[in-house]
Order: C-alpha cells, then sequence, then structure tokens
C-alpha cells in the first residue's frame, strides 16, 4: 500500500503523486475529505468543469459551521481524482463525514485552538528562512526527485507529529481513516494496488493501528449538512482572502505547475518576471528586456547565498522591488498582485445542484423581473420606489449589498427631493456564485440570510453610530423585525451616550429612515420618537462639547452642520425651541472654541434668529482690536461656512476685519493667514469681487484698483503653513 503525504495545494505534491500514480496504476485510490463528499466526484471530473472549484459542506441549523475544500489544477487531491476517473477506477474520500466533522469541530477545546501555523514558522526560522512558504518552496516545490520528495515529506512528517502530536480530532480522523482503508483491503483489492493521498502530517499513523469500530463512531456527535460544489476564484484561494493550506500566490503556484510538468523549472523566474514586467506595461511603467534579465541574475544570486539552486517567490520579489521597482514597493506592487494572485474564476456544469439560496436568487430574478441584468457587463437599473414592483426590486438588491453579494451596488442620488427615485449598478460576474454559495451558509432563502445577519451584526453593536446604521440598513432591506430590534437596542444605548459626533451621526441615520420610511412602507412614528431623543440628547450635550481645541473643532462642527440639516428636515419632530436655546448660549460664552461659535453665529443668521443689532454686536465683540488675532480668525472661518451673501452685505464685518489686520504685528498676521487662506477659498470668485468693493470703499481706492491687487499671485513658496497653523 502506497500512502501518499501531500501538502494542499502544492504543485511538487500533485507532480510527484502524478508520477506515483502512473507507476503503481492502483485499482483505488483513497483520499482525505470528507466520504460523503464521494457523491460530488463526477462534477469534478465533469469536462465542463474549470478549476479553481470547490466542495463545501455545511449544516443545516444555526449556528452554522462548514468545511471549504478548493481545489487549483495543481491541488495533489483534483490530480488523484481525474487521474482515477481517466483510468476507470475508484476514486473515493475517507476522512469522517461531513455531519460528524462539523460536529466535532463545534465541540473543540480551548487547547486544541492553538495557532496552527506557529510550528511551520519555528521550522522555517530553523532552516534560515524568514517564512515558512519561502522554506516550503525552496525544499520541496523546487524538488524534481520524486524520491528525494518521497523522503524529505516523510522525514518532516514525523518531525512535525514529534513536535506537535496529534490532538483529539485529529486522532478520530486517523482511526475513522484507518477504517476506511482496512475496508478498502477487505474488498479483496492487493495491499500494492491502493494509493492513499492525505496531508503529510496524517499519513504515518495510516500505516498501522486499529481502525474506528462501529461501536466508536456511533458514539460521535452528529449534525445534519448538505454539501454542494462551487466554482472558486484564484483571489479567494489566496491566503490574502482567509485561506490559509499554503497557497498565498495561486497564479505563481499555477506557472510553477507548468514548469514541473514540461521540465522548465529553470526557466521560472524568466516566466514569472515577464508577466510582472508586461502589466507594469500595460500600466505605463515601461521596463526594457535588459531590466528583466537584471532582476533574474539578481534573484538567482539571492538563491546563491542560500546555497539553492532556484530562487523562490520570496527571492524574485526582493528582486523585482530592487530591479522594476527602483526600490519602490508601491511601484510594483499591482503588476506582482496580479502575477502572483492571478484572476482565474472556475466553472462547472450547468446542471450542477445547487443551493437552495442560489435558487432563491434566481427565482427572485425571474420574479422581478431583473433577468436581463444576469450579463457581464455593468448596467444602470433606475427605481421609481412608489411603484409596488420597483419596491420589491429595492429590497431585494439592498438585501445583496447588505449581505455583500456584489451583483448590486447603489449609487448616491444627488436630487436629494427626489426621495422616490433610486439608482443602481448591476453587473454579474462569476464570482457572484461563490458569494451565493457562501451567503448560503446562513440560511436558504435571500431574506432570511438577511435577517440573520443584520441580527448578528446587531449582537455585536456598542456604539449607536453602529446601532443606527443597522437600523437604516433594515428599513432599505424592508426587515421590519430588525427594525423594531435596533430601534429597541438604540433607545437604550443613547441614554448612556455622550459624544456629540457619534449622536450626530445616529441623529443623521434616522433622519435618513424617516424620510424614506413612507415610501418602504415603515411606521414612522416609532422612529421619529427615537429621532427626537437622540436629536435632544446631542443638542443638550453641545455645550459641553464645544469647549475643545483646534484640532477638534472640524469634526465638532459637522456634527452642528447635522443638527441643523436635521432641525431644519424635521422641525416637526425634534424640540427646535431647545436647539434655538443651544445656538444662543454657544454664541454668546466665550469658553465656546471661537470656530464653534462662530458656525453657532452663522446658523443662527440663516435661520433668522439673529437681527442686525445682535450681529453687529458679535463683530464688535468677536473682532475687535482687543481679540487675540487667532481666536478672531477662528471665529470668522466658523462665520463664513454659511450665508455667504448676508455677509457680502454687512459692511460693517469688513471695516472691523480690516481694523483688526492693519493693527497686527508681522508674526501674529502669519499665525492666522493659513486661517484666512482657508476661509477665503470658500468664497466663489464673484463673492470675493463683492469683497473686494467694501475693501476698495474702506481704502477709499477703485474697484479696479483692488481688483489688481488681489489678482497678484501670493508667494508662498518659503511660507511654512504647517509651522503658521492653529
Amino acid at each position: 500500500m502506497q500512502i501518499f503525504g501531500i501538502r494542499h495545494l502544492s504543485p511538487a505534491s500533485a507532480f510527484h503523486l502524478s508520477r506515483l500514480l502512473d507507476a503503481v496504476q492502483p485499482q483505488i485510490v483513497l483520499i482525505e475529505g470528507p466520504d460523503d463528499a464521494t457523491a460530488h466526484l463526477d462534477t469534478l471530473t465533469h469536462c465542463e468543469t474549470r478549476a479553481p472549484v470547490a466542495l463545501m459542506a455545511y449544516t443545516i441549523d444555526p449556528p452554522i459551521r462548514s468545511i471549504l475544500m478548493p481545489y487549483a489544477d495543481y491541488s495533489p487531491e483534483l490530480i488523484a481524482i481525474r487521474w482515477a476517473h481517466a483510468n476507470g477506477v475508484t476514486a473515493q474520500y475517507i476522512d469522517l463525514p461531513s455531519s460528524i466533522f462539523c460536529a466535532l469541530h463545534g465541540k473543540q477545546s480551548d487547547n486544541d485552538r492553538t495557532d496552527p501555523n506557529a510550528i511551520y514558522h519555528d521550522i522555517a526560522r530553523r532552516n534560515g528562512y524568514d517564512n515558512y512558504n519561502a522554506y516550503w518552496e525552496a525544499v520541496f516545490e523546487h524538488c524534481a526527485s520524486s524520491e528525494d520528495y518521497a523522503l524529505a515529506i516523510s522525514e518532516f512528517a514525523e518531525t512535525l507529529r514529534k513536535i506537535q502530536p496529534p490532538n483529539a480530532i485529529n486522532l478520530v480522523r486517523e482511526a475513522y481513516m484507518r477504517r476506511q482503508i482496512a475496508a478498502a483491503r477487505q474488498s479483496g483489492i492487493p495491499d500494492n494496488k491502493i494509493v492513499v493521498v492525505c496531508g503529510a502530517y496524517h499519513a504515518p499513523a495510516l500505516y498501522n493501528g486499529d481502525g474506528m469500530t462501529d461501536q466508536e463512531l456511533s458514539q460521535l456527535p452528529a449534525l445534519e449538512t448538505a454539501l454542494t460544489a462551487m466554482p472558486y476564484a484564484y483571489s479567494r484561494l489566496s491566503t490574502q482572502s482567509g485561506y490559509g493550506a499554503g497557497n498565498e500566490s495561486p497564479h505563481y503556484f499555477q506557472l510553477l505547475w507548468q514548469a514541473l510538468q514540461n521540465n522548465t523549472l529553470t526557466q521560472l523566474p524568466t516566466i514569472f518576471l515577464t508577466q510582472v514586467t508586461r502589466q507594469l506595461r500595460n500600466q505605463g511603467n515601461i521596463r526594457s528586456t535588459a531590466e528583466i534579465i537584471d532582476t533574474v541574475q539578481l534573484a538567482r544570486r539571492l538563491a546563491d547565498l542560500r546555497n539553492a539552486e532556484q530562487p523562490t517567490l520570496q527571492d524574485l520579489r526582493a528582486a523585482a522591488v530592487t530591479c522594476l521597482g527602483q526600490g519602490e514597493l508601491s511601484v510594483i506592487s499591482e503588476a506582482m498582485h496580479h502575477a502572483e494572485i492571478g484572476t482565474a474564476m472556475g466553472q462547472l456544469p450547468v446542471n450542477t445542484a445547487r443551493t437552495a439560496l442560489q435558487n432563491d436568487f434566481a427565482h427572485q430574478l425571474r420574479q422581478l423581473k431583473l433577468g436581463k441584468f444576469h450579463a457581464d457587463a455593468a448596467r444602470t437599473l433606475t427605481l421609481d420606489l412608489r411603484k409596488p414592483l420597483d419596491l420589491r426590486r429595492s429590497f431585494f438588491l439592498h438585501r445583496l449589498y447588505t449581505l455583500g453579494v456584489s451583483f448590486a451596488a447603489p449609487k448616491p442620488n444627488h436630487q436629494h427631493h427626489a426621495t422616490w427615485k433610486e439608482t443602481f449598478t448591476l453587473q454579474w460576474s462569476p464570482d457572484i456564485e461563490v458569494e451565493l454559495v457562501e451567503t448560503s451558509l446562513l440560511s436558504a432563502s435571500i431574506e432570511q440570510a438577511t435577517l440573520i445577519f443584520l441580527h448578528e451584526s446587531l449582537s455585536e453593536c456598542s456604539d449607536v453610530s453602529d446601532i443606527t446604521r443597522i437600523l437604516q440598513q433594515s428599513a432599505l432591506c424592508g426587515l421590519p423585525d430588525t427594525l423594531r430590534q435596533a430601534q429597541q437596542q438604540l433607545a437604550e444605548y443613547a441614554i448612556d451616550n455622550d459624544d456629540l459626533p457619534t449622536l450626530a451621526n445616529a441623529v443623521q441615520d434616522m433622519s435618513a429612515a424617516i424620510t424614506y420610511g413612507s415610501l418602504r412602507r415603515v411606521d414612522a412614528a416609532p422612529l421619529s420618537n427615537l429621532l427626537a431623543q437622540l436629536f435632544l440628547r446631542a443638542v443638550l450635550q453641545a455645550p459641553a462639547a464645544c469647549s475643545c481645541n483646534a484640532y477638534t473643532a472640524p469634526r465638532l462642527q459637522r456634527a452642528l452642520h447635522t443638527l441643523h440639516i436635521t432641525a431644519d428636515t424635521h422641525s416637526d419632530i425634534v424640540n427646535i425651541s431647545q436647539w434655538h436655546e443651544t445656538l444662543r448660549e454657544l454664541t454668546k460664552r466665550d469658553d465656546i472654541n471661537p470656530q464653534l461659535a462662530g458656525y453657532a453665529t452663522a446658523v443662527q443668521l440663516s435661520i433668522g434668529q439673529l437681527n442686525e443689532a445682535t450681529l453687529d454686536m458679535h463683530l464688535h465683540h468677536r473682532l475687535s482690536v482687543g481679540t487675540p488675532a487667532p481666536q478672531a480668525a477662528q471665529w470668522f472661518e466658523g462665520l463664513a461656512t454659511l450665508n455667504h451673501y448676508a455677509l457680502l452685505l454687512n459692511p460693517l464685518l469688513w471695516q472691523l476685519l480690516n481694523t483688526l489686520i492693519e493693527t497686527l504685528q508681522d508674526e501674529d498676521f502669519l499665525r492666522i493667514l493659513v486661517v484666512l487662506r482657508r476661509t477665503f477659498s470658500n468664497f466663489s470668485r464673484q463673492e470675493r469681487r463683492n469683497i473686494w468693493q467694501h475693501l476698495g470703499e474702506i481704502w477709499c481706492v477703485s474697484d479696479d484698483a483692488v481688483e489688481y491687487i488681489m489678482s497678484q499671485e501670493l508667494l508662498t513658496n518659503d511660507f511654512n503653513f504647517e509651522e503658521y497653523s492653529l
């Protein structure tokens, strides 16, 4: 019996396994993997199937647990499955059924949850490598001799088991695999015609020892599970997307697999770096053939330093940064990512069994007449929420967006008065099938999956702004149950929250939910009560919060602006009188940040709560010669945020500002220059011309003379803006 230890997604493992199968010509191939997934092997060997693909088992009832088995063309398991199919012999998975596997992992103890990668990184460091992937590639992937590979992987597995003995779950798995191997032997197949393909760690334990008995098997826990096949993607196969079975660079390993098959391993550096250079050229960064040669030579010299025959991907990266990036990773990062990860997407036969959620997606497309958008080209869909069909479409598309299914993306609505209008960009891609299958772990329907997702998200919230975001999503998705739950949780959290920006963000989200609520058939009464509570709490917190430094002021000004917009939009819901009282307090108090005091004055002016005499009084107080220049500049910046027209009609403002500036020493003027420059940049060209007219009257010069002076370029080359910023 041949037990062949592998590393998942290892081209070298696949290459040497292929040789072994050709030499042994087994009658049965036993493969590590849930034995109930054997029924899906026909899908993996179908003529229409294109890797990368994956098998996934998942529990029917929450909490959802899953097993994912992704395969690329160079996966040893897939090589074994394809070989068996091509040669007409049996292939069979021999690991625990998915029902038991998921149940056992749910009962995993804390002692078994240690970082599985720690031991591998330790081995790499002991052998002089920075990371395990570089070590594995140098020692195993570049090994062209099958005999040397078999010896090395055997010694590696024995060492691993000594350093890290198997935990309880691995012992159970290995006992079950021995049971399956024994069953194959008892069927009459000679030992020398049995090949077992398993992770290298398990290989030593499968030669000897008793298999699991029927009684032991009956005592194991089990959960109801379902299995499905799905197309996969290199972007997800990469460890950068969370799958860490030793393949952080799928496309590079595809090139390595092809090089092993073609006996061109020594040419791999040139092939890979040529692809990197091609990507750079496509981006407009031209690199010559000579630079590719220099990069390959540098990579080989780096390998020589380790007495290695072949550069690893780590060497190629370092050489590429030095030669192609001229020392800057940012120059080549996108090209390297493309050459390392790739864009390959898998494909399954059209009649492949689908999950219930995939079927629900297809049903919804037909029912909502969205079938024409099931296409590669991006298309725009504009909805009128006053129409029942479009409202149901909106609920469906927002649910997909919330779940992270990238079929639909909402576009900003710049026509704020047209609250009935909504626009989406719709585009189909094979990646969406993967997203739908992964989403099916939540539920069998898109509506229920969204409900569960938002419910789980809500249970993890500890911030008012996060809760209001989920509340708004619930309204957009048409999920009243989650909406009510979010309302209750928000009411509880809002009582203890005193952060003004957080409260203001919550007010903004709540305002949006109410604005669109009637169109989405949401009961606005509870939302209105919550908005009134949040708004009042934010208004009462404003004076204490606005006694702050210049660094914090812009953030708080945005919060005040949100309250101002909400008061204007929902004057029938919020406490307007308290808002006006708070504005007066912010305007009068000298301990309030000057910029925020100026903004409060601007708001009062815009809503008609400030007469001309009172404004003049504030101008004299804030812009008098005795006021410190930085404070005066900050107050003017806040004042100039709104109502440019009203300010342009007030000659006293410009007279006082001119007098203040004229009395400043040079150093004081420099200290407010940055603020003044920033403030006046918000005025339009025509508004600045009106200011020049005021200055012309003050200076007793013509408008043309003022315009000439103001049109001169301000020489700021030697001015240190950072030093003089307030």
